[in-house]
């Protein structure tokens, strides 16, 4: 659990018992990749950006 990014922030008890609290572990939760109909990945963040630009 040591050589673990994540895991090294908490106890094995932590860990065994569910008592894992995000925020402790400074970590982000994954953003679910959206694709389009040539399974190409959309970039979330770049289309929200470019929406907001045209609304201007």
């Amino acid at each position: 659990m040591k050589k673990d990014t994540f895991l090294k922030h908490y106890t094995v008890k932590e860990v065994q018992f569910g008592l894992i609290d995000q925020k402790k572990a400074a970590g982000v939760q994954p953003v679910p990749k959206t694709y389009d109909a040539q399974a190409n990945v959309i970039d979330r963040a770049n289309d929200q950006q470019q929406t907001r630009k045209m609304k201007q």
